[in-house]
């Protein structure tokens, strides 16, 4: 069976050259994925072999196997369904995809002007394939259009007005061919697809339920999830309303508006010109992890480890911040923490909430935990599309529940060691109340039920976001990623809780959050299964 999952994994890393950068496999680190009408046919009959494989649990399969099965199962009907979609070949952000990927292996390489602009470098040979990867993606982009199927109008813009200019700007250093390429496929957004772009896009209730439940494995029906998700923000913003009056005083804050006011005027302020972003990003992470190992939730972690780098332009607009994974099979490899160069693009108010969602105790932290244990792994296919890089074009969120819940749990265990105080604290409990307004917003959006003004209004009241301009663009562009934080969450909580009460004085959180690290980006639930199995072995062994 390992022999299989080999080949599997190799016939991957062929056919999504991506998941070799993002994974660090150095052998496809000069492609790019196949847009033309032949490869989707490889990959479409690569996820048809996947399925089949992922299928078969041997009887005398290892739990490890089991989960590995299940993990490549659910992303094989996921790949595919979004193939029959059409979705994937219709997205738009493809335009982007060589320009982040180059980025992103050269962030992690450390690599300098010298090494960017080597002719016989991978990035001179992803250089030299952009032009006619983009004529690929011209030509699905039309068959799609001529379907009806384009993307709605921001989406568009925001491609044409900054994300196109800047990977240009990037391969104009290194081949004016390139250049020209993307001046062509800016023009073409212009001309073939912003006169028939739509203002917004939804699936619909039926296409989001089943997206949710190939991605998430969450079946519940949508108005219980908004309900659940409704009860968690009442309570939070209980917690927020309590923290304000501590601030200000109960008078200055009788009521949540009263919170949403004073979160507006905190957001104002920006980290102080000159700021040493990347010592301020260090220290608020090696404070979080001093604390929260002190406790015994971890295991002793050095935070020097994270690499920290800028923010490629570009990319820069959807956020301060954001975390590139330690790459899997590259041991040496460190991850990144890739900030906004500019203290005037970092809100004080969120910097710790930041620092502990992409660094430490959060994706970075999990991205090296996941490195420690797999990465000498010769077929790691519980590891499909980790990555946002990978993830956002293929319209593949089956890890993020894993990914993006992890990283709120760690959230929620930093807050409650006490690492936030005073403001941070609001913002902290704010982060938590902004991840119950997505699932509303989105199921509602995505459902038809909420009009994007209504969720502009209902980000401002319910989670003091001053524009909710991005989270809208989030639910449109990508479907389902934005609930895997609230859920993914929830679930790592419900999972601690149960194996803290499973094992008893025995319980050591430290322990249970390797164990997460080992069992790679799965699904809770499939976690608490191979965790159960994991103690009868060793149940077993002991009596023996």
């Amino acid at each position: 069976m390992q022999d299989a999952h080999i080949a599997l994994f190799d016939r991957l890393v062929a056919l999504e050259p991506e998941e070799a950068t993002a994974l660090g496999r150095e052998d496809q680190a000069h492609a790019l994925r196949d847009l033309s009408e032949s490869g989707e046919a490889a990959r479409r009959d690569f996820w048809r072999d996947a399925l089949a494989l992922g299928g078969v649990e041997p009887a005398d399969s290892s739990a490890a196997e089991r989960l590995e099965h299940r993990t490549l199962e659910r992303h094989a009907r996921l790949e595919l369904a979004l193939a029959d979609d059409g979705l994937v070949q219709a997205n738009p952000q493809w335009a982007t995809y060589p320009y982040t990927m180059t980025r992103y292996l050269a962030s992690r390489r450390g690599a300098g002007e010298k090494e960017l602009l080597d002719p016989d470098g991978p990035y001179r040979a992803r250089t030299a394939a952009l032009p006619g990867f983009l004529a690929d993606h011209r030509a699905a982009l039309v068959a799609a259009r001529d379907r009806g199927r384009v993307a709605h109008r921001a989406f568009l813009e925001c491609l044409r007005d900054y994300e196109i200019p800047a990977a240009r700007s990037f391969f104009a250093r290194l081949d004016a061919t390139a250049a020209a390429a993307l001046d062509e496929h800016r023009q073409f957004i212009e001309k073939e697809l912003l006169p028939r772009a739509p203002e917004t896009t939804i699936l619909g209730p039926e296409a989001y339920a089943r997206r949710l439940e190939l991605s998430h494995g969450i079946d519940r029906p949508l108005p219980d999830l908004v309900a659940e998700a409704r009860a968690a923000l009442a309570e939070t913003q209980q917690a927020m309303l309590a923290v304000a009056r501590a601030l200000r005083g109960e008078a200055a804050v009788p009521d949540f508006a009263a919170v949403t006011r004073l979160m507006g005027e905190l957001q104002q302020e920006k980290l102080a010109a000159g700021c040493d972003l990347r010592a301020h990003y260090r220290g608020i992470m090696r404070r979080a992890m001093t604390t929260l190992v002190e406790r015994g939730e971890f295991l002793p972690f050095d935070v020097d480890q994270i690499g920290m780098n800028d923010y490629p332009e570009g990319m820069r607009e959807l956020g301060p911040g954001t975390n590139w994974p330690a790459p899997l099979l590259d041991p040496d490899g460190r991850g990144q923490f890739v900030l906004h160069p500019d203290p005037a693009a970092h809100s004080k108010a969120w910097s710790a909430v930041l620092a502990i969602h992409e660094g430490c105790p959060g994706h970075f932290l999990q991205s090296r935990g996941f490195q420690r244990h797999h990465g000498h792994s010769r077929a790691p296919l519980r590891f499909i599309a980790v990555a946002d890089d990978v993830a956002i074009p293929r319209l593949n969120f089956a890890a993020m529940m894993s990914i993006e819940g992890w990283a709120v749990h760690a959230e929620s265990l930093a807050r409650e060691a006490g690492v936030h105080q005073g403001e941070d604290l609001l913002f902290a409990h704010a982060a938590d109340a902004l991840r119950a307004v997505r699932v509303i917003a989105e199921i509602g959006f995505q459902s038809g039920a909420m009009t994007a003004a209504a969720i502009e209004d209902f980000i401002r009241e319910h989670a003091g976001l001053p524009s909710a301009f991005w989270e809208i663009q989030r639910y449109q562009r990508g479907p389902t990623q934005a609930v895997a934080y609230f859920f993914g969450s929830r679930s790592f909580r419900a999972l601690r809780d149960a194996v803290a009460a499973r094992r008893g004085p025995a319980f050591d959180p430290a322990r249970f959050h390797d164990e997460i690290f080992a069992a790679g980006p799965v699904l809770p639930r499939d976690l608490e299964a191979w965790m159960l199995e994991s103690e009868r072995i060793s149940r077993d062994e002991t009596r023996s």
